[in-house]
């Protein structure tokens, strides 16, 4: 049994983890904007990011279909959905 100063820094560090994947895509997006001075082309970090994160998330539902038996056809097709 973990002690409870433990648990309570493994959800502090959780949440921060959280805050950071949370607010990236708003601070990349403001830095676009406002100090790129562009309207979000095409050829863009907001646009290279939102690709970075679409690839993770398929990363990792591809993962989970592959460690986890009885969530292995609905994951791969979220995966390949994404």
């Amino acid at each position: 049994m973990r002690s409870d100063t433990n648990i309570i820094f493994l959800k502090i560090i959780n949440f921060i983890f959280l805050l950071v994947i949370l607010t990236t895509p708003f601070i990349i997006i403001n830095y676009d904007v406002i100090y790129l001075k562009n309207n979000i082309p095409e050829q863009s970090l907001t646009e290279y990011t939102q690709e970075l994160l679409l690839f993770g998330c398929s990363i990792s539902f591809a993962y989970l279909g592959m460690t986890q038996a009885l969530y292995r056809r609905c994951a791969f097709l979220i995966a390949g959905f994404f």
